[in-house]
């Protein structure tokens, strides 16, 4: 669940490539707990201008 609702988040961001980034921050490493999973989102998208908001929408999750 936590993943879907991070990739719904990101697709309001970036659209349908969301699915694909996801994929590859779990491809990567399925072991990552939620924290690193954000961070790991985060720096695939690093030089995008709307990250700051992604990433608050992101940590909001982490509290829930």
């Amino acid at each position: 669940m936590f993943v879907v609702k991070c990739q719904q988040i990101l697709a309001e961001y970036i659209g349908p490539i969301a699915k694909i980034v996801i994929k590859k921050a779990i491809d990567r490493d399925v072991r990552l707990n939620r924290k690193q999973f954000v961070a790991r989102i985060i720096k695939e998208l690093q030089q995008s201008k709307k990250v700051q908001g992604l990433e608050q929408q992101l940590e909001q999750l982490l509290d829930k």
